[in-house]
């Protein structure tokens, strides 16, 4: 919801956002309450654990970057020192030979 105000707050005058939000105020109660609080707020990031063939389970802090004209960067970062910093550390031991997401990598979001 916030994050859909800092869109529109990008695009006052878009007539296809003003439309979509209306159309959302019809169709859910909930979502009519919700945007009247008229919250902004960019989503800054996450927590997010992988579990890498090479290096086992790393847990990381996602930030999300944001350029004028919405272009997103996402980085990922391990805490400053512990097992998650270490892991991060051996992926670059390890060469390319990193799984991309679909390719045996696996994830969850927490």
């Amino acid at each position: 919801m916030a994050q859909l105000r800092v869109v529109q707050g990008t695009d006052p005058s878009s007539a296809a956002l003003a439309a979509l939000t209306e159309e959302l105020c019809a169709a859910s109660a909930e979502f009519a309450r919700l945007w009247a609080h008229y919250e902004v707020r960019t989503k800054r990031g996450a927590r997010w654990v992988f579990r890498n063939s090479a290096v086992g389970r790393l847990a990381l802090t996602s930030e999300i970057l944001t350029a004028p004209g919405g272009q997103r960067l996402v980085v990922f970062q391990a805490a400053s020192s512990g097992p998650d910093r270490d892991a991060v550390a051996l992926l670059g031991l390890v060469g390319d030979d990193v799984p991309e997401r679909g390719e045996g990598a696996e994830y969850e979001k927490r």
